[in-house]
């Protein structure tokens, strides 16, 4: 073999560690995000009429509020929900159970938001 064929087989080579040093990232990466994304449940609900707090409740706490004839927020145990809006759309109706985030309803400016258990707030 001839110098330049060893140069080639010492550069394949060199590439394939690096191939598998990228994809070992990549999968660190993918897993810790799945991690925080799916694995995160809040432990209590706050909801908001026009940027107003109008209920709180812890979410293992089974409860139903209905805020001015707008919309009904259940909490059970699958998590939390909006039932019968009076919105044309009915988004937030179709989003089903959260355990973490917010469902908003912006023509009946109702948000309904799940927080601790991993939230984390940050100013950037």
């Amino acid at each position: 073999m001839d110098v330049k064929g060893v140069e080639n087989v010492r550069n394949h080579r060199a590439l394939r560690a690096w191939d598998t040093l990228a994809l070992v990232i990549v999968l660190v990466a993918l897993t810790a995000f799945l991690v925080m994304t799916f694995d995160t449940k809040g432990e209590y609900v706050e909801v908001y009429d026009d940027g107003k707090l109008v209920f709180a409740s812890n979410i293992n706490e089974n409860s139903t509020f209905t805020i001015d004839g707008k919309l009904t927020v259940t909490i059970d145990v699958n998590g939390v929900k909006v039932v019968d809006p009076t919105c044309k759309d009915k988004l937030c109706e179709h989003q089903g159970y959260i355990k973490s985030g917010s469902i908003v309803c912006l023509p009946n400016k109702i948000t309904v938001v799940v927080k601790g258990g991993g939230d984390v707030d940050a100013v950037s």
